[in-house]
């Protein structure tokens, strides 16, 4: 019969230790790693600073920087390119309404000279997306606020082109120029609201 060893003995402390040292590794490897994971920015995010609330924290070092700028494409891109792309197009073409996707009546075209005017003159229909991005306005009853039109169509149609990288959604591309256009306010949170003209500044903040 064997004797039982002494678990002090050198042929059996090694076992343990080396267990004890497997365990105690594996142990803390798994904190270790999912912290890093959790600390990392959520991959395709946009940078804090760009975002809604990020701009209400002051801080402008991505502008700076020109990171929020290369976000999205300015009108005068969308204007010009001759066809969307796919991605853009399964929503929105060149010749859909500017009311069709929630935005409200601000912007009619002449049907003789397609000069944008405000809604309900004469002799006009509801312009096109391409068509706020393109035309003049016209010199007699011009629309509100054509600047802020054309920076809505590229912010939506950058919202859609650019996610999840683009801070905003087409949702609220529309709900700020719905509150902004005739004069009212967007809230952000309880105690700050934007004008159209600092809405018109964040929406060109994302392009230029």
């Amino acid at each position: 019969m064997n004797a039982p060893q002494d678990p002090n003995t050198p042929e059996v402390r090694p076992q343990v230790d080396e267990r004890r040292r497997r365990f105690t590794q594996g142990g803390l490897a798994a904190p270790i790693v999912m912290g890093t994971l959790l600390s990392r920015p959520v991959l395709g995010a946009a940078p804090h600073n760009c975002t809604i609330s990020g701009q209400l924290s002051g801080n402008v070092s991505t502008h700076v920087q020109g990171i929020c700028s290369s976000l999205g494409k300015s009108p005068e891109y969308w204007r010009d390119l001759t066809n969307w792309p796919g991605t853009v197009t399964s929503l929105v073409q060149k010749n859909t309404l500017f009311t069709a996707k929630g935005f409200t009546d601000t912007y009619w075209k002449r049907n003789n000279n397609q000069r944008l005017v405000a809604p309900n003159t004469s002799n006009s229909t509801v312009a096109t997306f391409q068509e706020v991005l393109a035309n003049t306005v016209a010199n007699n009853n011009p629309p509100t606020n054509i600047d802020l039109g054309r920076a809505a169509i590229a912010s939506y149609l950058n919202a859609i082109q650019f996610a999840p990288n683009f801070p905003l959604s087409t949702a609220q591309v529309v709900a700020m120029f719905n509150a902004t256009i005739n004069g009212g306010t967007y809230p952000i949170n309880p105690s700050t609201s934007w004008t159209a003209a600092q809405v018109l500044a964040y929406f060109r903040s994302l392009y230029q």
